[in-house]
């Protein structure tokens, strides 16, 4: 009898080890397969238009005061008070890339004429960045660099005013961002925004930093971030303060 036990429990080991280590590999087979995924869409988002970039406008031309355009971090935004009686009209969408915000750039020209755009893009592009090993990585970060010059080149020609606000760089991601995301990103940021400030002094641009740097502890502002990427409305509302302060 007590052989018998032994032996069953030996096979019920045999079978807990087995199920776990299956587990495991349905388990990573899961992740690699949802980090494919994701990395496929955002690869897939640098490259090419999306429907909201290709999509036909009613040939109709809107005057403004103020457009914003560009990615969540915009439209995030809303529809701030930017100095007295002016109108705001917010045009950004979540996730765009500089390439996509390229492709609908005749659009939104041939639909508002606004006095002033401002424009903030670029960090969905160098997130996906840090997802890729050189020389993949530098070429989507001097493909977003051109994409920018190219949006603010043909956002001058218009006629209006351009302010430019540089990038933020994401805070410490959470463990499923971290997952995919590489440690490069506030380099890249760095970079990108050194760049758009060396070749356009023509235009108006805004450190945000003054925004969501503590000058005290020379560290990214904690309690302005949303999550990794996104910011809170105390910090829309600084920001809207700063801008405000720099247009009168």
């Amino acid at each position: 009898m007590k052989q018998l036990i032994r032996v069953a429990k030996q096979q019920w080991l045999k079978l807990t080890i087995g199920l776990a280590v299956l587990g495991f590999l349905c388990s990573y087979a899961v992740l690699f397969w949802a980090y494919e995924t994701y990395k496929s869409n955002k690869l897939a988002r640098l490259k090419g238009c999306s429907p909201l970039a290709i999509e036909t406008q009613t040939p109709s031309t809107r005057s403004s005061d103020i457009l914003l355009i560009g990615d969540s971090r915009i439209k995030a935004w809303g529809n701030p008070q930017l100095g007295s009686n002016k109108e705001v009209i917010n045009e950004g969408i979540d996730g765009e890339t500089t390439t996509e915000l390229l492709c609908r750039l005749d659009n939104i020209l041939n639909q508002y004429k606004p006095q002033l755009f401002i424009l903030q893009t670029g960090i969905n592009d160098l997130v996906t960045a840090s997802m890729l090993k050189e020389p993949e990585r530098e070429r989507v970060e001097n493909r977003a660099f051109g994409n920018i010059q190219r949006i603010i080149e043909q956002l001058s020609q218009s006629g209006a005013k351009v302010l430019y606000l540089d990038i933020v760089p994401p805070i410490k991601p959470d463990i499923m961002r971290s997952i995919v995301w590489g440690a490069n990103i506030e380099e890249s940021v760095q970079n990108l925004n050194k760049l758009i400030r060396q070749n356009n002094s023509n235009i108006e641009q805004f450190e945000m930093a003054e925004v969501f740097l503590n000058a005290e502890t020379n560290s990214w502002r904690g309690e302005y971030a949303l999550d990794a990427l996104h910011w809170t409305s105390d910090a829309y509302a600084h920001l809207t303060q700063e801008i405000s302060r720099q247009i009168q």
